[in-house]
């Protein structure tokens, strides 16, 4: 009688955790399909380089800030694409402003993103779509954040990161999410990021 009850527990146990997981998934999945993120990788880790590679994010921000404002996702995928060779000669000018000659190569990729928490809001671990330029040989530390929604920049600048994204066609669940809104969405986020993790040490 007692090993029943255990089993039946056990049961309800893996059903609640097979259940929760489906839904942190699904989640997540959600929010991922509707922003593109934007990855800055240095040429090194020395001092000067990663001022530098602000330097860029800096500069790529703000020229591409206008020309995807007021835009739904597809039209801002495409006007990214556009301004590729724009972005890359926008960086190298930059870069060479300061002093250097490194390369610049942007692109639209999918990738994975280690959990990132930022002031207002959080991202769990994931692939998602990003801008991504790289400086000189990439061997340096990473700046991530998203390009679209404007979700750093409207932090930066004291905009509602909320607004920003339910602009962006974010659901009010979407929102609840990304900025941890309530314990239940709390341990939803949690869970998604350990399963993120995990999927990408077992696959990679």
């Amino acid at each position: 009688m007692q090993l029943r009850t255990l089993e039946k527990a056990l049961i309800i146990g893996v059903l609640t955790a097979v259940a929760l997981c489906g839904f942190s998934v699904s989640a997540q999945n959600s929010v991922s399909g509707k922003l593109i993120r934007l990855h800055v990788k240095a040429n090194s880790d020395s001092e000067y380089d990663q001022a530098l590679k602000l330097k860029v994010r800096d500069a790529v921000l703000s020229e591409i800030e206008d020309k995807i404002k007021d835009k739904d996702l597809p039209s801002a995928r495409e006007e990214l694409k556009k301004m590729l060779p724009e972005i890359e000669k926008t960086a190298e000018e930059v870069i060479k402003k300061n002093n250097a000659d490194y390369p610049v190569k942007a692109t639209l990729a999918i990738q994975y993103f280690p959990t990132r928490k930022y002031e207002s809001f959080s991202l769990p671990a994931g692939n998602y779509e990003s801008l991504y330029i790289k400086i000189g040989s990439a061997a340096g530390r990473n700046w991530w954040c998203v390009v679209f929604p404007p979700l750093c920049m409207a932090a930066s600048e004291g905009v509602e990161v909320e607004n920003a994204a339910e602009a962006a066609g974010f659901t009010k669940n979407d929102v609840n999410y990304i900025t941890e809104d309530g314990s239940g969405y709390k341990v939803k986020f949690k869970v998604a990021e350990i399963y993120g993790e995990l999927k990408h040490k077992i696959f990679n």
